[in-house]
């Protein structure tokens, strides 16, 4: 089991004042309603839409504040829902991300001095859930004669504050929050570059363009210092990824346990997906124990809630094929990437994957 970490503690008691609160408003109502279960119904309903609705205002947050600090839109997504833009025309796709409830990614304005404005962009969101919820406090006192009104306002800007902390005080949870990422930033002002490029590497891949096709100094390995910082290791992980995109498994595969060995301070979710990747590259060389060894039940666990990913589909199916030796669900899992194809954003990686997935069909035929 995974050890509780401060940052775990600091948003388990966010949530539990939250839901505190919550019981509370919905204890005052019925006091003044008498009507225990509509208040109930009322409250639980408000507490859902107020959720999936501070969800968008905070990702609207992003876009507003990205907007007036020079920023383009790219994509902006709730859910596995995502609109993004494609040639100049705006689609719907289909993209999850274990850890977010929604995005909104945009091209950032051009490098000065290897610096670019962040701060408002990164914590747009936050100022967003705020801005709504001061408002709705002042509904709440224009409407306070109206107990199940008033309810529905008090949980609505309950949950806009509860995210906006969340949020907003930094916290380093599956992957690092908008607090924590403009304090990096802040602290680490020579980030700001690889910042950019991350940014910049998400804009092009929405143009269809793969990992090896983008420059090359786009992509390092961060040194021992850098490590330190998560927006430089995640460098690092983009950097595994071109290597894998350009079929250098061997490079690939020491990279990977390089930088898992350190002391980098790695996003979960990448671990995750970088581990993934490493086990791919230990099946092309019919390196099974160590692969196996690589599957633990807690990598399973993770790689089976991103199925929809094309990377995990494409390790999953070199596990069928070559440990499990399974051709029914090789079968399946070649329908289900098709399936999911058209709908995924990133068409330059879907080529990528694809590729990768026809090395293992074909390593048999070449052996």
């Amino acid at each position: 089991m995974k050890k509780l970490n401060k940052d775990m503690i600091i948003a388990g008691l966010l949530t539990g004042l939250s839901l505190g609160t919550l019981l509370i408003i919905v204890d005052n109502t019925y006091m003044t309603n008498k009507n225990l279960e509509l208040v109930i119904i009322i409250g639980f309903i408000a507490y859902l839409i107020s959720s999936y609705l501070h969800t968008i205002i905070h990702e609207a947050g992003h876009l507003v504040f990205g907007l007036l600090s020079g920023y383009k839109f790219v994509s902006f997504r709730i859910g596995n829902i995502m609109l993004i833009k494609i040639k100049n025309k705006l689609k719907f796709k289909k993209f999850s991300l274990l850890g977010t409830a929604g995005q909104c990614l945009m091209e950032p304005p051009k490098l000065i001095d290897n610096k670019v404005p962040n701060a408002l962009y990164n914590l747009g969101g936050v100022l967003m859930n705020l801005i709504v919820s001061m408002i709705t406090i002042i509904l709440i006192i224009i409407f306070k004669n109206y107990p199940l009104v008033t309810c529905v306002l008090e949980i609505f800007a309950l949950i806009g504050i509860y995210y906006a902390a969340l949020n907003g005080i930094p916290l380093k949870l599956q992957i690092n929050n908008d607090g924590m990422n403009t304090i990096s930033l802040k602290k680490h002002p020579e980030s700001q570059k690889s910042f950019w490029i991350q940014l910049m590497m998400n804009a092009e891949q929405t143009k269809g363009k793969r990992m090896k096709d983008m420059p090359n100094d786009w992509f390092y390995f961060p040194t021992d210092e850098q490590m330190e910082n998560s927006i430089e290791t995640t460098i690092g992980t983009l950097y595994c990824n071109k290597l894998l995109d350009e079929h250098k498994f061997e490079e690939t595969k020491n990279s990977i346990i390089k930088l898992l060995k350190s002391k980098a301070e790695i996003i979960d979710i990448y671990k995750y997906l970088l581990t993934a990747d490493r086990i791919y590259c230990e099946l092309l060389d019919n390196n099974i124990e160590k692969a196996n060894k690589l599957l633990t039940e807690e990598q399973k666990k993770i790689m089976k809630s991103m199925k929809t990913l094309p990377s995990i589909i494409r390790t999953e199916y070199a596990i069928a094929k070559i440990i499990d030796k399974d051709t029914e669900k090789c079968s399946e899992l070649l329908q289900y990437f098709e399936k999911i194809k058209e709908k995924y954003p990133y068409q330059g990686d879907i080529e990528s994957e694809e590729e990768l997935i026809n090395i293992i069909k074909n390593k048999e035929k070449a052996e």
